[in-house]
């Protein structure tokens, strides 16, 4: 799921050290949905955990891109 016009311009309006938290976040989330693929054995719940994981990455990236700006 990319993320709308609206919410990136709200991440956009936020200060540095946010954006710092929301990205570490984002990260730690993704790390708990991939340990628990480890141990995850039906493959609709691997393919959900699999999913959000990608949805997680594409939004860190995007968070990323706008720290990148402000630096």
């Amino acid at each position: 799921m990319a993320l709308s016009d609206k919410i990136l311009r709200t991440i956009k309006e936020q200060d540095e050290p946010n954006l710092w938290e929301y990205a570490s976040a984002l990260l730690r989330i993704q790390g708990s949905i991939l340990r628990m693929e480890e141990k995850e054995t039906d493959p609709d719940a691997l393919r959900e955990l699999a999913s959000r994981a990608i949805e997680l990455v594409t939004e860190l990236d995007a968070v990323l891109a706008i720290l990148e700006e402000k630096l």
